[in-house]
């Protein structure tokens, strides 16, 4: 039961690797992900060539799933766990964003372990 528990906890550290270089997003919209009722696939300005951001907030454990197409699969490679009601929050800003056609910054919070949502795109300006 430990190496479970060690098996999960390595997992989840190292998914966070993932969104190390990576935590803002300006996001212009979202795609419906077919037969899932609760996951929205987010469409950057600037698209990662092979690689999708999905928020998940129908799986037992909710949060941003970043895949990469690797072997002819889409594969998780990173994950950041959303706490509360965050996951439901984003996704009804998203889709109040799509619906007026507004792109919106998604910022990443590693010290709170939530997202920070805004109309203010100056947000995801990296600091220089």
């Amino acid at each position: 039961m430990n190496h479970i528990i060690l098996g999960f906890f390595i997992t989840f550290l190292s998914s966070f690797q993932a969104f190390a270089n990576e935590n803002s997003f300006i996001i212009q919209g979202y795609k419906l992900v077919p037969d899932m009722d609760y996951q929205l696939e987010l469409v950057l300005q600037n698209p990662i060539p092979d690689q999708k951001l999905l928020l998940d907030c129908q799986s037992f454990v909710n949060g941003l799933v970043k895949l990469e197409y690797i072997d002819s699969i889409w594969e998780n490679v990173g994950f950041f766990m959303l706490a509360g009601n965050d996951c439901d929050e984003a996704a009804r800003f998203g889709l109040k964003a799509q619906e007026e056609s507004l792109p919106y910054c998604l910022k990443l919070n590693f010290e709170k372990f939530n997202l920070e949502l805004s109309y203010d795109l100056t947000k995801c300006e990296s600091p220089e």
